[in-house]
């Protein structure tokens, strides 16, 4: 994601085995830190159990559609034991289909993602960056990265770009949670330091929501990934 001005993120890396709570507000470094770079990564803010409704609703709406997709005719196995992170690649692969996500986050104006959104390890952050009064967008994306496919490919882009020129100089911040490992192989978020300070650039509205004013960073690569996106202002 590439921020338009005063458009920062907060990155937050969930991995197994973490304790809830063991990081509160930002420090003074990572708060200047954010300030100057325009993005902040914060290691395992969020430890996977936290996250386990999450991905087991994700698993109800993938048994769902492998069901549909079976009974329509169009794929011969359910792949029941295939992990979370394959079983919907695989599914759509063998009945050649793309990789549209939308009726699966429309499903997501649930408890789960309320309960996510109110953690605490997000709303310390968030606190320190913006003040007790923080207000969600309502904007959030549940992704999939897919091998190879570049449906599932997001180009660079500004936040400003889709919401609009007169919120550029907006204070909005996004959160990117990954629901598995990442790596560059599999769906990481790439930013550029400092994008913040620049102008809201020109960009074409494609296919859907995507913007193209630049060359795609990623071909797809090889491998499989879930993610989570969401968006917040201050509300003062």
């Amino acid at each position: 994601m590439l921020p338009g001005k005063h458009s920062m993120s907060v990155v937050g890396c969930s991995c197994p085995n973490l304790g809830r709570g063991s990081m509160a507000h930002l420090t003074p470094s990572e708060v200047d830190s954010y300030q100057d770079q325009g993005y902040l990564l914060r290691r395992q803010a969020i430890k996977l159990p936290d996250l386990v409704s999450v991905r087991a609703l994700i698993m109800v709406l993938v048994d769902r559609y492998a069901g549909q997709l079976y009974q329509a005719g169009k794929i011969s196995c359910l792949y029941e034991d295939e992990p979370f992170e394959r079983r919907l690649a695989l599914t759509n692969q063998q009945a050649e289909l793309g990789a549209s996500l939308w009726d699966l986050a429309r499903a997501f104006d649930c408890p789960e993602l309320f309960h996510l959104i109110r953690h605490p390890a997000i709303l310390d952050s968030l606190e320190s960056l913006l003040g007790p009064e923080i207000a969600w967008t309502g904007s959030y994306v549940i992704r999939l990265k897919l091998p190879r496919n570049e449906g599932t490919v997001f180009p660079w882009h500004q936040d400003s770009q889709y919401y609009g020129q007169a919120t550029q100089h907006l204070h909005v911040v996004s959160l990117w949670m990954p629901l598995v490992k990442v790596n560059e192989g599999n769906g990481c978020l790439y930013v550029i330091p400092g994008s913040h300070n620049w102008s809201l650039l020109k960009g074409q509205r494609g296919w859907i929501i995507k913007f193209t004013p630049w060359r795609r960073w990623n071909k797809g690569g090889s491998q499989y990934g879930w993610s989570v996106r969401l968006c917040v202002t201050s509300s003062a």
